[in-house]
């Protein structure tokens, strides 16, 4: 019988979270997610020895707060435009442009995909 009460209380727990805040409880976990097949499929995990390996999850454990706060920028989109100064224009799409940058540089934490800046001369 505690079994089955257990459940309905995770269940009635899930359906009582609002859905701005499982949306980014979603983009939290799947930015983790990312990480961690991206640390094992590179082998990353296999060569880091001792305190080394727990080095591999600082990207993660940045990047996942990270891509959370910007799935609130689409979540809670117009309290993020209210904050934008009066004298910008463009409120919301500051609010979904911001967003998405901070969903993009979580997941180039991650995966490691960073542009590469070539010099503009070279001696």
């Amino acid at each position: 019988m505690s079994g089955s009460l257990a459940n309905l209380s995770a269940i009635l727990a899930f359906v009582a979270i609002p859905s701005e805040v499982r949306w980014t409880y979603f983009a939290l976990g799947m930015v983790l997610a990312i990480g961690l097949v991206t640390i094992f499929l590179r082998g990353d995990w296999q060569k880091a020895r001792g305190f080394d390996k727990l080095i591999l999850l600082g990207p993660l454990f940045y990047a996942a707060p990270l891509a959370a706060f910007g799935t609130e920028h689409f979540t809670l989109s117009t309290a993020v435009a209210s904050i934008v100064p009066k004298w910008i224009p463009w409120h919301l799409f500051w609010a979904y442009f911001l967003g998405a940058c901070f969903i993009a540089a979580a997941l180039s934490l991650v995966t490691r995909i960073q542009r590469v800046s070539r010099p503009v001369c070279s001696r």
